[in-house]
């Protein structure tokens, strides 16, 4: 992803580019956080409720894509596949 292929990296792994994106949303987030512009009331609170989900969601799908990549492999290594 970061040398601008996209297609092959969304071939390797179809939800590798979605984690990538989140993890350059977390450089300038860091840096507003660091700074201390952002609020620690409710406002964060809902930002990490929205924010824990999504994570854990494109983590899962990461590991199942992985899952479903190395079984296909191994089905097609034994079988004539297309």
């Amino acid at each position: 992803m970061s040398r601008g292929e996209v297609l092959r990296a969304h071939s390797f792994n179809a939800v590798g580019p979605v984690l990538f994106v989140l993890c350059v949303l977390q450089v300038p987030y860091r840096v507003w956080r660091a700074w201390g512009l952002g609020s620690a009331g409710p406002r964060r609170e809902r930002l990490d409720d929205t924010a824990r989900p999504v994570l854990w969601t494109v983590l899962i799908a990461l590991l199942v894509t992985w899952m479903l990549n190395i079984v296909s492999e191994a089905v097609c290594s034994t079988r004539y596949c297309l």
